[in-house]
């Protein structure tokens, strides 16, 4: 779905959201890999990314994952992205069993 972007994981985030911006800088900070990309999710180029999955944005205020043609959403997205980052904060990524056990993965 992803391949103008290189197959990247993209990160898309509320642009307005100071939480949100706090994330992605964060992120930044830590993907010395240059691993992921990042999107506002008011720009239109994400609403036709996300209306490929059938996914509308009901709820801006959150974060979601694309990656390996897959959306994943809120703490799981977040898990998945910690584990692409440096060694300690990929450490985190045990906690994605927790999102499992209570059936929030994925949007296919």
């Amino acid at each position: 779905m992803n391949e103008e972007f290189g197959n990247k994981p993209i990160i898309f985030f509320d642009g307005i959201c100071n939480l949100c911006n706090s994330i992605v800088q964060f992120i930044t900070r830590h993907d010395k890999k240059e691993r992921f990309l990042f999107a506002f999710l008011q720009s239109e180029k994400t609403k036709v990314i996300l209306s490929n999955f059938k996914y509308t944005q009901s709820k801006l205020e959150t974060i979601i994952l694309l990656e390996e043609n897959k959306l994943y959403f809120l703490s799981t997205a977040a898990l998945r992205i910690v584990r692409g980052m440096n060694f300690l904060c990929s450490l985190l990524f045990i906690f994605i069993i927790i999102p499992k056990l209570l059936g929030i993965t994925s949007i296919n």
